[in-house]
């Protein structure tokens, strides 16, 4: 099993970033607490849901994700341990 203790992570602006990277993360930085994804328009709601697996991410930023279309509940219902979400 690979686990990272990873917490905190901006990806603010990696506009490289894409759905399968949200996969990737989501299987590998399981103890992730808090991520911001402002400003990445090409990422959608399937790529979100690849961060399912961190059950421990409290504060999410996706502020100008346009690609995400999910609603703010169904962001918790996917994600149930946020606290915070700033929305698009």
């Amino acid at each position: 099993m690979y686990v990272s203790w990873t917490l905190v992570s901006s990806l603010t602006w990696c506009v490289q970033l894409t759905d399968s990277s949200l996969r990737h993360i989501g299987a590998r930085l399981t103890y992730l607490e808090w991520l911001s994804l402002f400003g990445l328009r090409t990422l959608t709601s399937d790529g979100l849901a690849g961060l399912a697996a961190c059950q421990h991410l409290m504060v999410l930023n996706i502020n100008g994700c346009a690609g995400i279309t999910l609603s703010k509940h169904q962001v918790h219902a996917l994600l149930p341990s946020l606290r915070t979400l700033v929305p698009l």
